[in-house]
């Protein structure tokens, strides 16, 4: 049986081995939300399905505030369907909290939400006081994940220090305000070795639509990140990677590729998959373009410093080419 380590020993900890005990968190939050938690089995939430579907962990009022430890397990079919006024995702409000080592798959998720709240499949609202503190590391989502508001594939808004995840889920949205494949806002946060693959799809309006994130704000530092897929926002302007870097924030060396379809582009690939490029360091701006081949060879990111012994790898049967990180392959 798994252990707990030392830094839970103030805490309970807690084991979930059933998709009933992972619901049973909410079952009573003044106490459980600061709780140890450890995966020690996939679940399948599908008993879960029915009606508005899954009921998030934490809201604005009650932050699930503990560690949820997948493990290396896998929760499979998250579904969440409803009108709401708390952020939605698995977790729908975390502060402080730490989630590891999860994987999420065949995640639908479709939340009309009231203005200023968070989508994501893993946590709609994940906030930190400290961009230094480790909020969120080793998970991926495979799925789809829309919404009328703030939307990301992983997180709708994410703080603190994120690492070494990736979203596979497609996002989309009618009318939204910002909409990124990754997450929807990156604030006050150290983001490394995070990635993306599949479209993000916005049919009405929205103020930023981007591949990564619409916006990195709060004195972030987005580091060695890439976006491989569709942007498309016929009304408005289809950006490759981040729409907006807000003044006091950084981001170093991310690569995109994909296809970008809107009223205007901004980004490396306009006209077709056929290539790609990278962002250079704080300005958001190409610093040169590179060949499909040059995306799917591993020179090209360790020429920027990436670490292939220890982080990434790069294989043509896994991601269609494109780097992948070692510690999960979906």
């Amino acid at each position: 049986m798994a252990t707990a380590p030392s830094s839970a020993a103030s805490r309970t900890v807690r084991f979930i081995y059933t998709a009933e005990g992972l619901g049973a968190i909410n079952d009573d939050p003044g106490t459980s939300y600061d709780d140890y938690y450890i995966l020690l089995a996939d679940l399948d939430l599908t008993p879960y399905a029915s009606g508005e579907g899954w009921e998030p962990i934490g809201t604005a009022a009650a932050k699930f505030t503990g560690t949820f430890d997948g493990n290396g397990h896998v929760i499979r079919n998250l579904r969440i369907d409803r009108a709401a006024d708390t952020s939605q995702g698995l977790f729908g409000t975390t502060c402080n909290a730490l989630i590891k080592d999860l994987g999420l798959e065949g995640v639908d998720v479709s939340v009309t939400v009231t203005s200023k709240l968070y989508v994501g499949a893993l946590a709609g609202d994940m906030q930190s006081s400290s961009a230094a503190k480790l909020t969120l590391t080793r998970c991926y989502v495979t799925g789809s994940v829309s919404g009328n508001q703030y939307v990301g594939g992983l997180l709708g808004n994410g703080e603190g220090t994120i690492k070494h995840c990736h979203s596979a889920a497609e996002v989309s949205a009618g009318d939204a305000v910002e909409i990124g494949r990754f997450a929807a806002r990156i604030n006050k946060s150290n983001l490394s070795e995070c990635y993306n693959l599949g479209p993000v799809t916005v049919t009405g309006t929205c103020l930023r639509v981007a591949g990564f994130a619409a916006r990195v704000a709060g004195t972030s530092i987005l580091n060695n990140c890439y976006q491989k897929g569709a942007v498309t926002f016929p009304n408005g302007e289809a950006v490759g990677f981040v729409d907006t870097i807000e003044s006091g924030s950084s981001m170093y060396y991310g690569f995109v590729t994909g296809l970008l379809s809107g009223k205007y582009q901004r980004g490396f690939v306009s006209s077709g998959e056929n290539g790609g490029g990278i962002y250079g360091q704080s300005t958001g701006i190409s610093t040169g373009g590179y060949t499909m081949e040059q995306m799917k060879t591993a020179k090209t990111y360790t020429d920027k410093g990436w670490d292939f012994t220890t982080v990434w790898d790069i294989s043509p049967d896994i991601n269609e080419g494109y780097p992948h990180l070692r510690n999960y392959v979906p």
